[in-house]
């Protein structure tokens, strides 16, 4: 099994104050030893404990484990890449787990609020035209105040390809595409007669630009994401009953999904408009809002039992002619 010892020379072992030692052969078959036991008994324990560890592992099992027993994080990290390498190369994402995409809860103002809310700035142009992108085409903030007038392709077609970045304020590329990358959306009447009574009242900017910053001093900047979000904590805070609990800039942009999705248009089409880059995105975000949806099957199926919950009679039943 082993042997145990002390470095000291006292004669009398049941009270040695010095460290016992082991000595035994590790699991493959090599003498090792270990130190520090206080006690004759902690370390006859000790073997007695390592000796069925010894005689029940494989020997290829116990060379493994003293391999990697010896070797750093990085060395086996190493190691392991390299009898993979074949695979990786075959699939870069080899037992990598994808996030799960778990929108929140959306808060879709109804045509009636998004009437209301577009002119609740009272004489702001720049607000009302931005809600009319918005909840019209479907555009998301930065895609909106980059607005153009000659993105207007044709009568019912605007052409988005470019956003004002949030910390630059200056023109980058659309989310999920490169520079030169568009998307095309319709283009309903109501909106293209915002965008040219704009154009008409304030003029133009940076090659058909319609939204400038208010401050003279910045020249012709654009208007920045900041400056909305500004306008929109006013707006909460001084008509507060105009905005719906937990409503944001963003939910005009699920007006516009709602309001395609409602009128019978595939989600296919709507997701394309949107710019989502997975389908499943706009399938997860307003899958309530499709013709099949679980909402609308329980208001069919309650018409099918249409029980007295109170009295628990059944409907009466016409007699046989």
């Amino acid at each position: 099994m082993g042997s145990f010892f002390n470095s000291g020379a006292c004669r009398r072992p049941s009270g040695c104050p010095h460290l016992y030692t082991i000595r035994f052969r590790n699991i493959r078959g090599k003498q090792s030893e270990e130190s520090d036991f206080p006690t004759q008994d902690a370390a006859i324990e000790r073997l007695t404990a390592l000796c069925p560890a010894r005689k029940s592992t494989p020997r290829s099992i116990a060379e493994q484990l003293e391999t990697l027993g010896e070797m750093t994080f990085g060395e086996y990290a190493k190691a392991w890449f390299a009898r993979r390498r074949g695979i990786i190369a075959l699939d870069p994402l080899l037992d990598v787990s994808p996030p799960e995409y778990r929108p929140s809860p959306t808060v879709t103002p109804t045509k009636e609020q998004v009437g209301l809310l577009r002119v609740a700035r009272d004489d702001d142009d720049a607000f009302r035209l931005i809600v009319d992108l918005m909840a019209g085409m479907g555009l998301r903030n930065g895609e909106a105040l980059a607005v153009n007038v000659n993105n207007m392709v044709a009568k019912d077609v605007y052409r988005v390809h470019q956003q004002v970045h949030d910390r630059t304020v200056t023109l980058e590329p659309l989310k999920h595409r490169k520079t030169g990358e568009f998307r095309e959306a319709p283009l309903p009447s109501f909106v293209r007669e915002s965008i040219e009574q704009h154009a008409t009242t304030h003029g133009t900017f940076a090659g058909g630009s319609l939204l400038k910053t208010m401050r003279p001093s910045t020249g012709n900047a654009f208007l920045s994401p900041t400056t909305l979000r500004r306008w929109w904590t006013q707006l909460q805070e001084q008509k507060a009953n105009l905005v719906p609990e937990g409503m944001t800039m963003y939910s005009f942009r699920h007006y516009f999904a709602s309001n395609a999705l409602g009128q019978g248009i595939p989600i296919t089409d709507v997701a394309d408009w949107m710019g989502h880059s997975d389908i499943n995105i706009t399938f997860r975000t307003y899958r309530h809002l499709l013709p099949g949806s679980v909402s609308k099957a329980a208001t069919l199926l309650n018409n099918g039992l249409n029980f007295n919950t109170t009295t628990m009679e059944a409907p009466e039943v016409a007699a046989a002619a």
